[in-house]
């Protein structure tokens, strides 16, 4: 009688704790999640951004290509997006690129403009 009330404390353990880890995701549920360079949001993203760049800069750049991009999502939205910029040089036929790195926070509700804060990005490429 012993065993078999072990073999059930076993399995009613073997079964919590199997419900636990379902029920509950992992550590990283709130974490970074790489998005797609090819995606139509961030590719959309990437030309505002570049708008938004061109405007407080007074500049002329023109969006290249989409490094990289994260998102994270816990009630608020945030983006984390490296892009390729590049705008022509005094005239010539050259191409003046610069690697920019923007971080946007966006509420879900969509009540609030997004904050933008883009740099440039010094660090080396990946």
């Amino acid at each position: 009688m012993i065993q078999f009330n072990l073999f059930i404390l076993v399995i009613a353990t073997v079964f919590f704790i199997n419900d636990v880890v379902i029920a509950h995701p992992g550590a990283n549920f709130h974490d970074w999640k790489v998005k797609s360079c090819d995606s139509r949001k961030i590719t959309r993203m990437g030309f505002e951004l570049v708008e938004y760049y061109n405007y407080y800069h007074h500049d002329q750049y023109y969006l290249k290509q989409i490094l990289k991009a994260k998102s994270k999502n816990n009630g608020t939205k945030y983006y984390d997006v490296y892009f390729l910029a590049v705008k022509d040089c005094n005239g010539k036929e050259l191409a003046c690129p610069k690697r920019l790195h923007a971080f946007v926070i966006a509420s879900l509700d969509r009540k609030q403009k997004p904050k933008i804060e883009i740099e440039e990005d010094n660090s080396k490429a990946e």
